[in-house]
């Protein structure tokens, strides 16, 4: 059965409601509210999910479900069939790529407010630090949500996000 979004901005609002709502609360229990973190904190949500739903797609193939747009995978030579079966069609690295391009375009305006952010909001940006190595990884596969790189776990997460903590950084 297909639950995909309709189109990117349909994804984007599926990604805003869930994961950004998430960042939004973490910000809320830091004590932060309203301005740029907030801004912010919906870009690092967003792009989060949206690398999260990247990853996951052979996780949701065997569940015969799909969250990439329909518009974005019909215009494409991918098949659904295909998708299910675990197979890795051409049409679909192109998609892959153009949504994670997209999830990379909200990570670089939620780090242009760097300068803007109070340094008590940076915990709840940091799960930005963990969707940058994932299209790292995304990438380096050459967008083929089925290559085994996409689904290796990240080194050394929790040290990773105490050094970017520490630093300030997400």
């Amino acid at each position: 059965e297909l639950q995909a979004p309709e189109s990117l901005p349909a994804l984007e609002d599926y990604a805003d409601g869930t994961s950004a709502t998430l960042t939004w609360l973490a910000l809320e229990v830091l004590g932060v509210k309203g301005g740029p973190a907030m801004d912010a904190g919906r870009r690092v949500g967003v792009c989060y999910a949206m690398t999260g739903l990247l990853r996951a797609i052979p996780f949701h193939a065997r569940e015969k479900r799909v969250y990439i747009p329909r518009d974005l995978l019909s215009a494409s030579s991918a098949r659904l069939s295909d998708i299910f079966a675990l197979k890795s069609p051409e049409g679909l690295r192109p998609v892959v790529e153009q949504l994670a391009a997209q999830a990379r375009e909200h990570l670089m305006r939620a780090r242009a407010l760097r300068l803007d952010v109070p340094r008590a909001a940076i915990p709840a940006l940091l799960p930005l630090t963990l969707a940058d190595r994932h299209l790292k990884q995304l990438a380096r596969a050459g967008y083929d949500p089925f290559d085994p790189r996409v689904q290796r776990p990240l080194a050394n997460p929790a040290l990773y996000l105490g050094f970017n903590a520490a630093r300030g950084r997400y």
